[in-house]
């Protein structure tokens, strides 16, 4: 990170759920990169574009180990293709806070230039959404405009006769189903859910402003159309590692399916696993299996001072703070990342074992979505999330997939349960709760003040 931005941090915490940055650190970052923006703007366009370099960089190191005969590798030679990926991984992160540095900076600067501006309160929402989805086209936007067009074959002539279409979509975005590194190759049968899906969409297209319509509407100025061609530039980047990093990922599994084997384990296993664990398990060192087994419920990483400790299990919840909340919570209120209503039962996800429960107009309420998640949220009519901004991942799916979101409510998965009935508003940013209401307090995990929340995936 120091060496992409300029500055690290030396105090953070990941867990399970999310990044937590040392907000003094996060501080000094924000006012320094900020600062540069202002000044001298055309510094951050470079490093987006370096940033853009670091994924592409990601994803072609992943292509040269396709095709390769893992088995006849060396351990030494195996671990050097798994290290040559982490490297690249790390490097594809290490930009990561700039986004969220420009996500809070962007939200605070164009609220209050269309607050100046714009008299009605729901053109503002519109606007805003508008301006700040994605100008470039994404892989994600590629995928949806094949679903689209099998969904239409679908209707024309069957799902069997659509099924060589439903083969090759599920082939061209095997790596849909993971995330930095870690996942499941799409299947036939997920894209298959996927596509019925859009059959119960409406096919009536709603009209839509310009982006270049409503600034000239806003008469804008050169600099202002200058930083919001430069925060456009930063989310790109951003989306655009979490792109590469699912390529990558589908591309990596074959790599840790052969040090799984060599290891007596399963690559569900070893992907729990650091590399230094890796290395020393194939150098003859026994596999903790109750450990792994730990990490998967739950698993956290501190930095303290630049020193690194990892925690599992029960651990885990000593670097969790406490708050408490009111369960008896009918209303609340979070960022609107995407407009639109919907009313219907919600379903909780706390880890990806809870994603299959969701099914088609279900709302996906989640501490945070990860890429991963995507072939469920085709499913869903909403997202609720507790943490993230407009520019966090549930953001950006909830926009290629016109979908109503709410992110950034801080509680939400503590106060709802599976098939409350809400109302998601996110025309005005709130959520109902309308039925299966109880009352009662609890003690839950939630940052404490001294924190700064950051949407993360394992990286």
């Amino acid at each position: 990170m120091e060496t992409s931005l300029g500055m690290g941090f030396t105090n953070y915490k990941s867990l399970y759920k999310g990044i937590y940055a040392d907000a003094a650190e996060f501080g000094k970052l924000k006012a320094a990169m900020t600062l540069e923006l202002e000044n001298s703007p055309g510094k951050i366009s470079v490093l987006c574009r370096q940033w853009e370099k670091a994924n592409m960089e990601l994803v072609r190191q992943a292509e040269k180990l396709e095709g390769t005969d893992f088995s006849r590798l060396s351990n030494a030679g195996l671990l050097d293709a798994i290290a040559g990926m982490v490297k690249r991984l790390r490097k594809s992160s290490s930009y990561i806070f700039m986004n969220h540095v420009f996500a809070d900076y962007f939200e605070g600067w164009l609220n209050r230039l269309l607050l100046e501006r714009v008299d009605d309160y729901a053109e503002r929402k519109r606007f805003f959404q508008i301006l700040s989805s994605p100008t470039r086209p994404t892989m994600l936007a590629t995928q949806k405009r094949s679903l689209k067009r099998i969904a239409k074959a679908v209707r024309e002539n069957g799902m069997w006769n659509s099924k060589r279409l439903l083969a090759e979509h599920a082939g061209r975005f095997a790596w849909m189903g993971y995330d930095t590194g870690i996942g499941k190759d799409l299947t036939v049968a997920e894209v298959k859910t996927q596509v019925k899906g859009f059959l119960g969409q409406s096919q009536e297209k709603k009209p839509r402003a310009s982006r270049a319509e409503i600034m000239r509407r806003l008469g804008m100025g050169r600099k202002e159309e200058l930083f919001l061609k430069i925060f456009n530039e930063v989310f790109y980047a951003s989306n655009s590692r979490v792109e590469s990093q699912m390529i990558a990922g589908q591309k990596m599994r074959p790599v840790f399916e052969e040090a799984a084997r060599r290891l007596g384990a399963e690559y569900e296993d070893i992907v729990y696993l650091t590399f230094g664990e890796i290395e020393d398990s194939l150098g003859g060192k026994r596999i903790d299996f109750e450990e792994i087994g730990r990490r998967k419920r739950k698993f956290g990483l501190l930095m303290l001072g630049g020193h690194i400790y990892i925690f599992s299990g029960n651990e885990v919840s000593g670097l969790e703070s406490q708050t408490d909340i009111p369960l008896d919570t009918r209303e609340f209120s979070g960022l609107i990342a995407n407009m639109g209503f919907v009313k219907g039962p919600v379903k909780i996800v706390a880890t990806k074992s809870d994603l299959g429960k969701i099914n088609i107009g279900d709302i996906l309420v989640s501490k945070m979505t990860t890429p991963d998640f995507v072939v469920a949220l085709e499913r869903c009519s909403g997202i609720i999330t507790d943490i993230g901004g407009i520019t966090c991942h549930a953001a950006i799916i909830a926009r290629e997939m016109e979908k109503p979101c709410i992110t950034g409510t801080k509680f939400a998965t503590s106060v709802l349960k599976d098939n409350d009935i809400v109302e998601l508003d996110a025309n005005r940013g709130v959520i109902r709760k309308v039925q299966a209401c109880f009352s009662g307090r609890q003690r839950i995990p939630f940052p404490c003040a001294s924190w700064q929340a950051m949407r993360w995936r394992r990286e």
